[in-house]
């Protein structure tokens, strides 16, 4: 398998569904390569291990939902994240807290 960092979802979401690769291994890959290269990003995430598994029990139970399943994206820092402070480097929304998630972020 080539390095799973370099790989589309549409490369990805074939060796999840076929269980080549669980979505647990994928998230602590990118976690591990966003520690790696985050001084020279300054990349910030919020990090839901607990969706990867969720996502690995229902595939390895047969419940696949589609090409994206199991695949970890990344939520931009100017959408609402309930209870998170907006990373938006607007000085409107520096101190904003939401207290709702946006609602792409409820649908990830």
């Amino acid at each position: 398998m080539n390095d799973i960092s370099f790989l589309t979802a549409t490369e990805l979401g074939p060796l999840i569904k076929s269980r080549q690769l669980s979505p647990v291994e994928l998230t602590k890959h990118i976690l591990s390569r966003i520690d790696k290269i985050d001084p020279i990003l300054y990349t910030r995430f919020l990090n839901f291990p607990s969706t990867s598994r969720e996502a690995e029990d229902n595939i390895m139970r047969g419940e696949y939902k589609g090409p994206l399943h199991g695949i970890p994206i990344g939520i931009k820092d100017n959408y609402d994240k309930k209870r998170y402070t907006n990373d938006s480097w607007l000085k409107t929304f520096c101190s904003f807290r939401p207290n709702k998630n946006a609602t792409i972020v409820k649908h990830c």
